[in-house]
């Protein structure tokens, strides 16, 4: 009895994020993580400012009011979810974006929310 070859066509389903995808450059990975590390560090610093409402990091004596510690918390927390997009449009249209726009859009977000907020203080 002859036995017939049979193909599997169940595939992996892939993790989310972006450090699970191997055909991601170098350059992407780097700029997605510094980025995200960049707002990470912003919003651990103007979080404590919101929530007691005093400068709790003597090198950087700003006198912020808490509009702005408001505004500034929350364009940082849009960019964090705003870095995510091209991984959704990936996922969603099943398109690759080229690496190097990919970056360009990271840096893109991080000079409009990180480097705005600060040269505006």
């Amino acid at each position: 009895m002859k036995r017939e070859k049979t193909h599997n066509t169940n595939k992996a389903i892939p993790k989310a994020g972006l450090a699970h995808h191997k055909h991601n450059s170098m350059l992407e990975r780097l700029t997605y993580r510094g980025v995200l590390l960049a707002i990470g560090l912003s919003v651990l610093y103007l979080l404590p400012i919101a929530l007691t409402g005093s400068n709790w990091f003597p090198v950087l004596a700003l006198d912020l009011s808490a509009a702005e510690v408001t505004t500034a918390l929350m364009q940082c927390l849009i960019g964090a979810v705003a870095i995510h997009v091209p991984l959704v449009f990936q996922k969603l249209t099943h398109i690759k974006l080229p690496g190097g726009l990919c970056a360009f859009f990271y840096m893109f977000v991080f000079c409009a929310t990180v480097l705005g907020e600060v040269f505006s203080l």
